[in-house]
This record gives structure tokens, sequence and C-alpha cells, in this order.
């Protein structure tokens, strides 16, 4: 007879994390393809073994226990050795079209299908998810996602609104819940966090959290664009709890144009859990009957207005669409998830890693096993920001520093002792990214699809708006000494000619479209010019680096392939190297002129979110840890440290660095060498 974990052969891995692996095995006493589920284990971290095996464990009870037509269902599990461990193994039916997520990359339904058959998807998610929350003790999912429902495509003739059949699985971080005691409290944070409720960001869950994240599935699937947008983790946290939803004619107008599809969407999209639905179920439908809705209003014809003023095109304000023509190819496919969901934007698989272990060696400190002499800065400055901080942003001459914060105005510091409030920019009081004209005077402050402009000296706005066809926030800009002002939105980067005497004016000059194909942005620290303004610099979420450099002609002088995610970028102060930050704990440095590699850090103790670099060239790296490294081109790896968190920029004239204090968000700290 055999044992439980010989009876599985496996074939090829299919997909890994950090809790799991899954495997493509055969079924020896069936002959059959399945799908095998391991528990992953981590040497010489058994808290985090333990927290693995419970929630591995707990997925085992609750699938075991789970028949519904659209969940998929367990057909076996058991113990096995691997990696000379004893670990759980699970084993369901092998899907072979994979998720959601993957039919969605392929075949967008905002393309492809009819509003009726995303309508039937939803459907089908909602029975599934209302499965749960009708069973004695009911079931929370806490992660409702298209990578969480496996799919089956149909190919009935007769079934015309049901393209695909779906299957909920993944009940890693689902949880049981007592009638009585209403939403529970979550020991961690964890969940997606495109599709993460404003209770899951409070860390508690209910049912109400899983049609809220239905409703962004929806939303997402409808118009091909996500209801609550951020570029980073700490944006998404925000804007769940605080930013209204946008509704889905809003994102996508030629597509939805029915009041009632967006009132059903903004409905189960309520930062009260009391103001949804009352049951996810009830949602599905009411979405399925605003969809018949507006396709009964389709057969009346839509009037579209048009201007035809003769207006000379140099002095209107562009329309996106007059912006950006993005070239499609055909075999272009678009990237399901705006934000990395395989790494900070997911907080349930990976599991939350071990704190970085540290201890004092003659009066060096020893973190994650390398030796950091802290670094000796001097305090010159503190002051609480009453917020926490978006963004800092020194003045090219060194002598204000612009704090962007969470729904408060931007505040000025300078050195002498002065604080100054900017307002009367904009209808939204908080700003997502700065940057400086060249000569200090002018503050550029960016709102979603709008700039506007601050003179710091008359301490007012300038006449001069740039206003986009879009709600999303200007993922990142920067202003060169050259006069041109580079902004990253909507995945592409251009520029605009931006002297003094056009901030003056009302209507901008035609900006000039860089990238002539999508790219997708990670944060607002990728998008940097050289000091004399000569190159712009640019780093992706997918591990791209392009250099533009300008002169009469604008060209491509870079396009390099770093294969991992870009997540800050950086020019010395002369201009004779940049560095960049990536997602796998390296920060690597090039040459300005050759492109060559001049240094690499590798296995950093942390991942770095920004670098900045000091008039000394000494290199700022913020890690994700809480904490500053520090080093110089020449050296193997950075030797000094120093606590600190979210953002830390050197100034350009001075060895002065600004960061936010380890033990609190909203203190700034200015120190000097």
């Amino acid at each position: 007879m055999l044992m439980a974990a010989e009876r599985y052969r496996r074939i090829d891995r299919l997909d890994q994390g950090n809790m799991s692996e899954v495997w493509l095995a055969r079924d020896v006493r069936t002959n059959e393809d399945v799908a095998l589920k391991i528990l992953l284990t981590v040497a010489e971290d058994e808290r985090r073994n333990r927290k693995a095996l419970e929630r591995f464990q707990r997925e085992i009870k609750i699938a075991s226990s789970l028949k519904h037509p659209h969940i998929l269902p367990l057909l076996d599990s058991g113990w096995m050795l691997y990696n000379d461990r004893k670990v759980p193994f699970l084993v369901s039916p092998h899907m072979p079209e994979g998720s959601l997520a993957q039919t969605l990359k392929k075949r967008p339904p905002w393309q492809y299908w009819s509003l009726a058959q995303t309508a039937d998807a939803i459907i089908q998610a909602a029975e599934s998810l209302w499965y749960l929350h009708t069973r004695r003790p009911l079931i929370v999912h806490g992660d409702v996602k298209p990578g969480n429902f496996l799919v089956r495509t149909l190919r009935d003739p007769q079934r015309v609104e049901r393209v695909i059949e779906l299957f909920l699985f993944d009940f890693g971080i689902a949880r049981l819940q007592d009638m009585s005691l209403g939403d529970m409290e979550a020991s961690d944070i964890i969940g997606t966090l495109p599709y993460m409720s404003p209770e899951q960001v409070r860390g508690r869950v209910g049912c109400a959290s899983d049609q809220y994240s239905l409703a962004v599935m929806a939303c997402w699937m409808l118009t091909g664009r996500l209801p609550i947008q951020a570029a980073t983790y700490q944006e998404y946290m925000y804007a769940h709890v605080q930013d209204p939803p946008l509704a889905p004619s809003q994102l996508n107008p030629e597509r939805i144009f029915s009041s009632a599809i967006d009132a059903v969407i903004l409905r189960a999209l309520a930062k009260k859990t009391e103001q949804r639905f009352s049951t996810i179920l009830e949602f599905a439908q009411a979405l399925r009957e605003a969809v018949i809705q507006q396709a009964n209003e389709e057969t009346s014809a839509r009037t579209i207005s048009v201007d035809l003023g003769e207006d000379d095109a140099r002095y209107r304000t562009p329309s996106f669409q007059e912006v950006f023509v993005p070239v499609v190819e055909e075999n272009f496919q678009i990237q399901l998830d705006p934000v990395e969901l395989d790494e900070e934007g997911v907080l349930d698989e990976p599991l939350p890693g071990p704190a970085p272990k540290v201890s004092s060696t003659n009066g060096q400190r020893e973190i994650s096993g390398r030796l950091y002499t802290p670094l000796a800065l001097q305090p010159v400055y503190r002051h609480d920001l009453k917020a926490r901080p978006r963004m800092l942003c020194w003045s090219p001459q060194g002598d204000i520093v612009a704090c962007a914060r969470y729904g408060e105005p931007p505040l000025l510091f300078y050195r002498d002792g002065r604080v100054e409030l900017v307002q009367e920019v904009g209808l939204s009081l908080s700003a997502h990214s700065l940057c400086w004209s060249p000569d200090g005077r002018v503050l550029a402050l960016s709102m979603p699809g709008e700039i506007y402009f601050w003179d710091v000296v008359a301490r007012k706005s300038l006449p001069l708006v740039l206003r986009f066809h879009t709600q999303r926030a200007i993922e990142a800009l920067d202003w060169s000494s050259g006069s041109y002002l580079a902004l990253w939105i909507e995945k592409q980067v251009i520029i605009y000619p931006l002297n003094a005497d056009q901030l003056r004016v009302t209507q901008p000059s035609l900006p000039l479209t860089l990238s002539r194909e999508e790219m997708r942005s990670g944060s607002n620290n990728v998008l940097r010019w050289s000091p004399d303004g000569k190159r712009l610099l640019a780093g992706t979420s997918d591990g791209r680096v392009l250099c533009w450099r300008m002169g009469q002609r604008v060209t491509v002088q870079l396009d390099l392939q770093i294969g991992q995610k870009v997540q800050s970028v950086s020019w010395s102060p002369d201009g004779s190297f940049y560095a960049l930050a990536l997602r796998d704990n390296r920060v690597i440095g090039y040459d300005r002129t050759t492109h060559e590699q001049i240094f690499q850090w590798s296995n950093l103790p942390g991942m770095p979110r920004m670098l900045s670099i000091a008039p000394n060239q000494r290199i700022a790296i913020m890690l994700s840890t809480r904490r500053l490294v520090f080093g110089f081109p020449g050296e193997l790896a950075p030797l000094y440290s120093l606590p600190a968190q979210l953002s830390a920029v050197w100034s350009p004239t001075r060895n002065e660095l600004a960061t936010i204090d380890e033990a609190s968000d909203t203190q700034l700290t200015i120190c000097s060498e």
C-alpha cells in the first residue's frame, strides 16, 4: 500500500512563495494530474515556521469542510518528508488554465467580454463567498482578488453570458468567526493592498471586508482600472481609509456610463461596513441588474459633444488623450496588478519576515550578521510634522526643505528656523510629489491629475496649472536645471519646457512624450535629472532603466534590463555617477559617461526604498527595516548605519541630511556631519 506522500510524483514546480511551493504532480493511483502544495520551512527561524504551520493547517481544516461548485475541492492532505523536514501537504485538482489574474492578462474583460459576462463572473465569485459567510461558524476569506480564483474556460455557444467558471481557493489567511463576536481582530495586517478594505488596514476583518475586495475586483474587471489608486505601501494604507473611491464611469467613461453601476460599486466600497450591502450576494445581484439597465439604455443613441473651435493648439490645456498616444503591439499584454503583488503589495504570503538581528560589538552595531559603525551626525533641527510625510525635498540652494504630508498641506522649513504652510493650492490639501524650480523660487506640487506651482517668495500660487484627464496621482516629477519639468503619469514619461515666463501664463506649451511604450513606475523616487540637466534617468517596476540625453534631439542613451524592480534612482551632486536601488536588496552604481558599473552592494540588511547622495558622495540608503546605511562608491559595502524611517534626503549643497525619526513617523530631523 502506498504511503500518502509516495502517492504523488512531482513533475514540475508551478509556483513558489515564502510559505509554500505548488507542484504539478501525478497521482500514481488514479494516473491523473493534481496540484500538490507543500509547506516550506526556513532554517533557524522556528517562530516563522510555527506561524506558517498554523496557517497551513488552518487552510487544510477550512478547505476540507467545504463543498461548493465554485470552490476548489481538497482531494487529500497529509505529511511528507521534504528538504529533510517533516511538513504537511495538500492536494487539489490541477487547473491548467491557471488563475483569473492570468486570464485577465491574456484577454482583458474590459476589451473582450461583455458587461453581462463580467457580471456573471462576479456572481460566481459572490456565490462562493456567500457560501463561506453563511456557514457556522462563518468563514471570512480575507484575500479576495483575481489571483485567488482558478478558471476553466467555457466554449458552449448556448451560454453566451458565461465565458468562464471560477473556483475560489487559497484559504491560508481565511478565518473562522463566531457569529456573536462581530468583526474579528487580526494579529497582523494581512491581505493584498489594492483589494484591502479599510477595516483590514485597521486590523479587523468581517464578511463586509470580502464584499469590499470583490467590489474592487469588479471595478477592475469592468474598467481596467482600480477605484483606489496609490503608488506605495503607505499610500495604499492611507487611501483605503481616507480617499473616496473613483466611480467606474470616471475610470472608463466609454465603457461605463450608467449611474446605476456607479451607485452599486460605490456602495460596496463604502468606508463604513454598515453602509455596504447586507450580503455579498446582494451586491453581486445588484451589479448584474445595473449592467442589464445599462444594456437597455444603450439602445438609445449617445451624444458626444466635440469642440470644433479653431483655437490654436499651442495654447490649449492638453488633454490626456492629446498628450499620450501609446503604440500597442499585437503581443502587448496589460499588466494585471498595478502594485507588484509578489512583494510589499501582498501582506499574506510571503509571511512577515523576522526583524533584523541587531547587537552591539565595540561600539559597532551588528545588523543581520554585518557590523556597522554608527554614523556621527549632529542634529541641528527638529520639528513635529503633525502628520506622516509623503516626501521630503531640498531646494537646489539647500536653504529650504519642502515636506508633502498625508492629509495635510505641505510645509516649508527654512534654515533660519521659519516654518511656512503652503496653502491656497488646488482643491486638495495633500500633495503627492514635490520638486523645485532651478532657481529655488517655485515649488511644483502634484495632486491627482493636476500640478500647481507655488511662489515661495510671493507666497502665492502662480497662474499656470497643468491638468490631465485622469484622477490618478502623478507618480513622479523632477525639474531640471535647464527648466524642463519631467512627469511620470499613466505609464508615460513627458517633459514640459517651464521657465519663469511660462509659469505666469495660464496655458502651457505642448509637452514632449519621451516614452513611446507603457512604463510602470514603482515610486516617486525613480525619475531624476542629472545636475547639469542634460540627462533624464528613469527606473521601472519591471526592472528597466532608461536614460535620455537632451540636446537638439532627445535620444535614448541607455536602455538597460536590470531584472529587478527599481525602487529609487539618484545622481551624485557632481553628476559623475548615478545609483540604483533594487528590490532584491542591491544598490548598483554606474559611471555617467560610459554607463559601466563602478560598484555593487548586495545582500543589504533590508530592501532599499530610496537613495540620496551627499556633496561628499556619501550614499544614504533608506531600508525597509527602519534603518539607514551609508557608504562611499569606492567601498565594498556600506560601513555606517543610523536609525531612521520613511525618507532620507541629503542637501545638494551641504552635508546635511533630512530624515524622519525612528521612534516617531511625524518627527522631522535635520542632521549635519
